[in-house]
């Protein structure tokens, strides 16, 4: 007989399914939280014998990288949150009266 290691599409869909969850990341720290929580499930599926090993890595690099690119997205809205509230503020020191600012 033949043993061979298969991934079944149960721990396929599980393994996505944490993938999936790095989407719904807020914050550079959860997206960070999340990516390694799929990335673990990944492990843990390899180690049991669930998942091919290199199943495993192909998704666990997809996870990275989509870990990867959500936590640059909330970086560069986070940048683009604090110029423009810069923004508003220079606006609003602009605008106010230089006879106020005289004694």
């Amino acid at each position: 007989m033949f043993f061979r290691k298969w991934s079944s599409k149960k721990d396929l869909r599980e393994a996505y399914r944490a993938a999936e969850l790095i989407q719904t990341a807020e914050t550079v720290r959860e997206a960070d939280m999340l990516t390694g929580y799929a990335i673990g499930i990944i492990d843990e599926k390899q180690r049991r014998g669930r998942m091919t090993r290199q199943t495993a890595e192909a998704i666990a690099e997809m996870v990275d990288a989509l870990g990867e690119e959500i936590r640059r997205d909330l970086i560069e809205e986070r940048r683009a949150a604090e110029a423009e509230r810069e923004e508003r503020e220079q606006e609003k020191i602009a605008q106010f009266p230089a006879a106020v600012i005289v004694e």
